[in-house]
């Protein structure tokens, strides 16, 4: 009996283990599935990797702008170079994309016509001082032929004695005999030599100077006496003004003497004008009394209420005032006139024009008639932007070519571009109704 006891007891005992078992696993099974998840905003993504950028010290005064020069391909658009914020003088300059290693810094100051090229380097500072900016960035070389004008249809060629410098300019019609190189050396001999067909060559030798002109170096003019040579008409010199005369000392100088007046001639204007003014009002007068005036402003939409008698008015009764028309907002155009009416469209007809988008042009129309217009600072140019110090004096050309319009860049300094691509110098480039064409800071929409 007692076996049968302890039996019954241990298979209690059992029992009991398993039920708390099993409630331990229940509450561990609750616990989990009540558990918070983290949302999916909370989870940290890695940071996207920043724009490489160029620390540059500016130790230099001046209106700079920076671009890259990238080898066997376009460069950036000139943008102006940030002004230093810190004690530091230290500016930051964000890399283009997939912009190659062995690409150049090229910083000009177009206060003193000078340009600098800096490596490219992302570690540390670069320091950009005055003994950086050892290129002119322009030099002009004017080349004449005696008696006549000046030369067109040669080469000149720009060569530095060390050998690391060296191009070349087809004088055209365009350049009016004057050849443009970029981007000089200073410091070093130069030589200018003038080619053309079988006559014989002629060259100058010379150093440039550390402080050009703003503007460019003007090359001293070279004179050619070849009888075959082809000219263009030189631009006209500007009139230089008169100067004044100096009466001898000790002699006051006497103002001059008003004209005399007639007094005839002041009384016959004076009744003129009296005549004038009165026939005006009698005209409207007679215009207003036989309604051909109530005709005319009911023509272009005004409504004059005709004459009617003054009611008894009490005094001190505040008039009635007419009910408020009705809203009806977004049920008829604001800008189409009276009922039944169309508004005419803006005619855009006309020749080829350059219309400014940006820059110092914006808004403004330059039409392009002739077969070949030329673009630049210089007065001589049939679109003058003067205004623009980044354009060249003899920038870019638009010439009607085949009957399509095509547009040369002119050997620039800072370049042509067409639709955000600079264009190779010397090279005709099609143009298109449309297209967008960057003349130094100015963009213009070529339209036909």
């Amino acid at each position: 009996m007692r076996r049968a006891e302890r039996r019954g007891s241990t298979k209690v005992c059992s029992r009991a283990t398993v039920t708390v078992l099993g409630s331990l696993l229940f509450c561990c099974l609750v616990a989990y599935a009540q558990k918070p998840t983290a949302p999916a905003s909370s989870v940290s993504k890695p940071a996207a990797s920043a724009q490489p950028t160029l620390q540059i010290q500016r130790q230099v005064s001046g209106d700079l702008l920076y671009r890259f020069l990238v080898p066997h391909g376009a460069p950036t658009a000139p943008v102006p170079l940030p002004t230093p914020t810190d004690a530091n003088q230290v500016v930051a300059v964000t890399l283009p994309a997939n912009l190659p290693k062995n690409a150049i810094l090229e910083v000009i100051n177009r206060t003193t016509g000078k340009v600098a090229h800096l490596p490219v380097k992302t570690n540390g500072v670069t320091a950009l001082t005055d003994a950086d900016f050892t290129l002119v960035q322009t030099v002009m070389v004017p080349v004449q032929v005696e008696g006549k004008g000046g030369l067109t249809d040669a080469v000149v060629t720009l060569t530095s004695s060390d050998g690391k410098y060296k191009a070349s300019w087809l004088l055209k019609a365009a350049d009016k005999g004057v050849a443009q190189f970029t981007n000089v050396p200073m410091g070093v001999a130069l030589t200018v030599t003038v080619k053309n067909d079988d006559d014989p060559p002629i060259s100058q030798t010379q150093t440039l100077p550390t402080n050009p002109p703003a503007e460019g170096y003007h090359w001293p003019t070279i004179t050619v006496t070849w009888p075959d040579a082809h000219s263009v008409p030189l631009p006209a010199a500007p009139a230089a003004p008169s100067a004044p005369t100096t009466p001898p000392p000790g002699v006051t100088p006497t103002p001059p003497a008003p004209p005399a007046s007639n007094p005839l001639s002041d009384l016959i204007s004076t009744l003129i004008g009296l005549a004038v003014i009165g026939g005006i009002g009698y005209g409207v007068v007679w215009a207003y009394k036989q309604g051909h005036l109530r005709r005319f402003f009911e023509g272009i939409g005004m409504h004059i209420p005709e004459a009617q008698s003054q009611p008894d008015v009490q005094p001190f009764k505040k008039p009635e005032q007419p009910p408020l028309p009705p809203i009806t907002e977004g049920t008829a155009d604001p800008f189409a006139g009276p009922a039944g009416m169309v508004g005419s469209p803006i005619g855009v007809g006309g020749g080829p024009r350059l219309v400014g988008t940006i820059g110092v042009y914006a808004g403004q129309m330059f039409e392009l008639q002739g077969a070949q217009v030329d673009i630049g600072r210089d007065p001589s140019n049939t679109v003058v932007l003067s205004q623009d110090s980044n354009v060249s004096r003899r920038h870019a050309s638009i010439q009607a070519q085949g009957g399509q319009f095509v547009i040369v860049d002119n050997g620039s300094s800072n370049g042509t571009f067409v639709n955000g691509v600079r264009i190779p110098p010397q090279t005709p480039h099609p143009l298109r109704p449309g297209d967008e064409v960057q003349v130094g800071m100015t963009r213009f929409r070529f339209e036909i």
